[in-house]
């Protein structure tokens, strides 16, 4: 019961563990075969309605998650589109194509350019570029909580597992008491239904006292 280990591998996409899927503005979240590898089974591909601002999320509900700190948040990804669109991943309390108020989160939008964000009622770091990804590609990243929940330290690694990038961010880390979602978030600004991203994996670690 202290020691927390959380996966998603979305070889259902409702499936009954943490993580629940939900539309954003009509887009859709489906199973998908487009990108599937004998080491990436189970593929929840996120795609926008002609609605702006639509895609899909998959998170945990009810913003039940407050850092503590030795937090481990893991995506596995294989972005399709970067043209008008926003994926947002760890924990965080959005539930659509807005910022979070706080959290810790890798970002991109409207290209590859992937940053570690964090969040802190409202009040947010200065993004800076850690690497660019390229679409039909898949990465694994990972953000790790520091043991006293003041560094963020956040890594890209490529399909083998090699570390590409890391960047570490010590500012406007949400910690009084600030409530999160475990969750990755896909949006798309335009009105056209078009694939946004294929997510292969999530997973949280985490050691508490109870």
């Amino acid at each position: 019961e202290n020691n927390v280990y959380l996966s998603h591998e979305f070889l259902a996409v409702n499936g009954n563990d943490f993580i629940g899927i939900s539309a954003v503005n009509s887009g859709t979240v489906g199973q998908s075969t487009a990108n599937l590898t004998v080491n990436n089974p189970g593929i929840a591909r996120v795609t926008s309605s002609t609605s702006a601002n639509s895609g899909g999320a998959a998170r945990s509900f009810s913003n039940v998650f407050i850092l503590k700190g030795g937090e481990v948040f893991t995506e596995i990804i294989n972005p399709t589109l970067f043209t008008n669109t926003t994926h947002r991943a760890g924990l965080h309390d959005s539930t659509s194509s807005s910022e979070p108020s706080n959290g810790v989160y890798f970002e991109y939008s409207g290209s590859g350019a992937t940053a570690l964000r964090t969040a802190n009622g409202g009040a947010r770091n200065t993004p800076t570029t850690i690497t660019t990804l390229s679409l039909n590609t898949w990465y694994k990243s990972r953000i790790t909580v520091n043991e006293t929940a003041t560094s963020i330290l956040g890594e890209v690694f490529n399909a083998s597992g090699v570390l590409i990038a890391s960047q570490t961010v010590t500012t406007n880390i949400p910690t009084t008491a600030r409530q999160l979602n475990i969750c990755s978030i896909t949006t798309n600004s335009g009105t056209t239904a078009l694939a946004l991203i294929d997510v292969d994996f999530m997973s949280l670690k985490t050691t508490l006292t109870r």
